[in-house]
């Protein structure tokens, strides 16, 4: 059956000579693989090369329910960025997003809140003349809202130590998978931020790696297989 949606484009992945396997969040039904024929070939309408990370697309796709592969009759940029493919930052930021997404984000099935969460932070990311230093940090943690783990912001004098693996604030450091005060503190803080406010936090130099870091266990410690994020060394040279 032919159905109309919105998508933002993960992935891409060579299949035979001269088709593609393209993986796209839909708005209609989550997290899907589409077979592209033909689209590697010089002369295919499958314009392949427009589908760069986490651009915005309009789509007419087949759907068959559990099947492996979808099929796509036609797809075009919806949005098209103005300054994420052009900024240094913008560009280091979407490439390391998109990564965080790949390993973050499995389900087959619609999920309207998230998809529209994505998009609207991905226009505000291409939109902002604000400083992005902490985009993908806010961003971070807002996302853990849809995957079910967002951090319990009770921090206070009494519990100044975040604990990754219960995902609150607790009195001690009673083991090695809780962060130390500083950075407790400053996660805190972002979870009372917001994209829109991000230019006010004016998080330390030395504070942000660590902190990244320290986010991404946070990430490993509830998803089941999230790896280790090979973009964020570009991130750092980045915002050096």
């Amino acid at each position: 059956m032919l159905h109309k949606t919105k998508g933002i484009f993960f992935q891409k992945i060579n299949y035979s000579e001269s088709s593609l396997i393209v993986r796209i969040y839909t708005r209609k039904f989550g997290l899907q693989s589409y077979l592209l024929k033909g689209a590697r070939k010089k002369r295919s309408r499958m314009q392949s090369n427009v589908l760069q990370h986490l651009v915005l697309l309009d789509m007419e796709v087949y759907h068959r329910e559990n099947a492996n592969l979808q099929k796509i009759k036609e797809f075009g940029i919806s949005r098209h960025f103005v300054e994420i493919p052009y900024s240094i930052r913008k560009s280091a930021i979407a490439m390391f997003l998109n990564e965080v997404l790949i390993k973050s984000i499995k389900e087959e099935e619609a999920n309207t809140s998230l998809f529209e969460f994505l998009e609207n932070a991905l226009v505000f990311l291409d939109n902002t003349q604000e400083k992005v230093t902490n985009f993908h940090l806010i961003f971070l943690l807002q996302l853990t809202r849809f995957l079910g783990f967002y951090p319990h912001n009770n921090f206070s004098r009494q519990t100044p130590y975040f604990d990754m693996s219960e995902g609150r604030f607790i009195s001690s450091m009673r083991h090695p998978q809780v962060m130390d005060e500083s950075k407790s503190l400053w996660l805190s803080r972002l979870m009372k931020g917001s994209l829109e406010n991000m230019d006010q936090l004016q998080l330390p130099h030395e504070q942000h790696t660590g902190l990244m870091k320290k986010i991404l266990d946070y990430y490993t410690l509830h998803l089941p297989g999230f790896s280790k994020v090979k973009s964020m060394e570009v991130l750092q040279a980045v915002f050096l």
